[in-house]
């Protein structure tokens, strides 16, 4: 059996073909979209406000720079050099009195008595001071002392002879003015007695050792402190009543063996 195929027919549409526009509808349109420009830009102008003018406003200029003046000189040169340079003049010490003539007698703590043999006057610092010269009479040495500083070291006069009973009073009292009762610290006391210069506070210093000394027997560092402290009262006594230093000593053994 035979097969036979049969033809079928596609039809295809054609495509349209596109009128082209005339060119005179082109233009016309041209036309219009240029009119409608021209309209809006003269609505717009209408609409927008016309710009404000800024006020002018009058700058004012600095005022110039003044350059400083320059001050003349008061005077020339020529008559600076003819007037001399005032210096600052110091005002003079105050004068002090010094109690003490020169060949006076005086006390000086912890030296003793001395000879004001002499007021010298020395530069300190360009500063000038005074000084008493005072020779020490059991040393020999000299001692320069600044007459300002005459209360504060402790330089007194000679007692006076009417003094001297008083101080053998002291002698006499049987009691100790010192209890320590170790010796450094009687030391201590027994020495800022010796200091003093009081020849009261010499006296009960004197009397003192004597006492302990025959309670026991003294150390070197005692009995070197009782030295110091006859020698000091028995040249002070001497000198106050004007006697041999031998007989103040007899005076004071005889004393001494009363207690």
């Amino acid at each position: 059996m035979k097969h036979t195929t049969k033809k079928v027919k596609v039809h295809v549409k054609p495509k349209a073909k596109v009128k082209a526009k005339p060119k005179a509808t082109i233009k016309a349109k041209i036309k219009i979209i240029a009119k409608v420009k021209a309209l809006a830009k003269k609505v717009v102008s209408k609409k927008m406000p016309a710009p404000i003018k800024k006020a002018s406003v009058p700058v004012q200029k600095a005022a110039p720079i003044q350059k400083p003046v320059q001050t003349k000189r008061i005077f020339p040169a020529a008559i600076k050099k003819t007037i001399p340079e005032v210096k600052e003049l110091k005002k003079p010490p105050a004068p002090i009195n010094i109690p003490f003539n020169i060949g006076d007698y005086a006390v000086y703590p912890a030296h003793g008595v001395g000879r004001i043999e002499a007021v010298e006057t020395k530069n300190i610092m360009d500063e000038k001071m005074e000084f008493l010269v005072i020779n020490i009479l059991d040393t020999g040495m000299n001692v320069l002392v600044p007459v300002k500083n005459i209360n504060n070291v402790g330089l007194r006069q000679v007692i006076k002879a009417s003094r001297v009973k008083d101080v053998y009073d002291v002698l006499k009292e049987k009691k100790r003015s010192v209890m320590g009762p170790t010796w450094n610290r009687r030391y201590r006391e027994y020495m800022e007695k010796i200091k003093s210069g009081s020849v009261f506070e010499i006296a009960e210093v004197l009397r003192d050792l004597i006492v302990l000394k025959r309670e026991k027997e003294l150390s070197f560092g005692e009995r070197k402190m009782l030295d110091t402290a006859k020698t000091l009262l028995i040249k002070e006594i001497a000198l106050a009543k004007g006697v041999n230093e031998k007989k103040i000593e007899a005076e004071m053994l005889k004393i001494f063996s009363e207690l």
